[in-house]
């Protein structure tokens, strides 16, 4: 079947094309169409393919805080969000003797407090106890430190197109200020969300910039694809429901033909696409396409 149109249309077009040369005017003195397209002529290249997801910033590097008592809060020495370095003190807690023994002798705070310290630097993500006289059980989480030297962004990628990234492929992250800086694909964890069937990407920064914790982020990673026939999006058209595309070249400088296509990559502003009817040098129409009837007789700006 493809076959038998192919040959009608070749048919059809030598005709058009034989008809064109045999009635080209003596003279310039024919009036023109009084539509005016514009047309560009389609190239042989390939478009980098870019795919763009919604990723959030986080911090693998935290540290639990434990009680290693069951005790009494005596002194807290740190706030929410504070930045703390490596042995400074933290809480310092009591026993339920020791507390008891403060009480009986109205005394302060004595030999027998238990001091906690910070185990690395980093900032206070997360304090579970916001006054002293608390009770803690053993084992209750005190606070989190968070380490802000190596943040991380994770974004949900369609389990579908994971094939087509590796692993440390690069990708560009723009941040909320419109700033982009480069990233690297670290991993990927081995868990489909159940609803979206998408899975989480582990993209590092590659940046010494210091990213806040849960910001939003767009990655963009960009692969190459095959060679074919490009031309400007503005030149391929489609129907109401996106089912059926075509382009409309241009035959002996001034008939508007429909010509049928298939489209396999873009960007911005090119489309990769495959026609049997089509070859690089054909002029397609670019401006004034949108409405046009198929056989229309049109006249191309220069």
């Amino acid at each position: 079947m493809k076959s038998l149109k192919l040959a009608i249309f070749l048919f059809i077009s030598a005709f058009l094309m034989q008809s064109c040369a045999n009635n080209k005017p003596e003279t310039g003195s024919e009036s023109k169409a009084n539509i005016l397209v514009e047309a560009t002529r389609i190239i042989t290249g390939e478009v980098p393919q870019q795919f763009q997801y919604v990723g959030k910033t986080t911090f693998f590097n935290k540290n639990t805080v434990a009680s290693p008592i069951s005790g009494y809060v005596a002194e807290i020495k740190i706030a929410y969000g504070q930045k703390v370095i490596k042995g400074d003190l933290l809480f310092s807690l009591l026993t339920k003797e020791e507390k008891a023994l403060t009480q009986s002798f109205n005394s302060g705070l004595n030999n027998g407090s238990i001091d906690i310290h910070a185990p690395t630097d980093g900032y206070i993500s997360e304090l579970s106890t916001f006054q002293s006289g608390a009770y803690v059980q053993e084992g209750n989480t005190l606070c989190v430190i968070t380490q802000d030297q190596h943040p991380a962004v994770l974004v949900q990628i369609p389990y579908a197109e994971k094939e087509l990234f590796g692993i440390s492929q690069s990708c560009e992250l723009r941040l909320p200020d419109e700033k982009t800086i480069t990233g690297t694909l670290h991993a990927f964890i081995p868990l489909v969300e159940p609803s979206s069937q998408t899975i989480t990407a582990i993209i590092q920064p590659t940046t010494s910039q210091i990213l806040p914790e849960n910001m939003f982020v767009s990655a963009t990673f960009t692969i190459p694809s095959a060679a074919g026939m490009l031309i400007p999006k503005e030149a391929l058209f489609t129907n109401e429901t996106l089912s059926h595309f075509w382009v409309i070249k241009l035959l002996c400088d001034s008939l508007a033909i429909h010509i049928p296509v298939e489209y396999s990559a873009e960007n911005d502003s090119l489309i990769v696409i495959a026609s049997p009817w089509l070859k690089e040098g054909d002029w397609v129409i670019t401006k004034g396409g949108y409405g046009l009837a198929d056989s229309t007789i049109v006249s191309r700006t220069k």
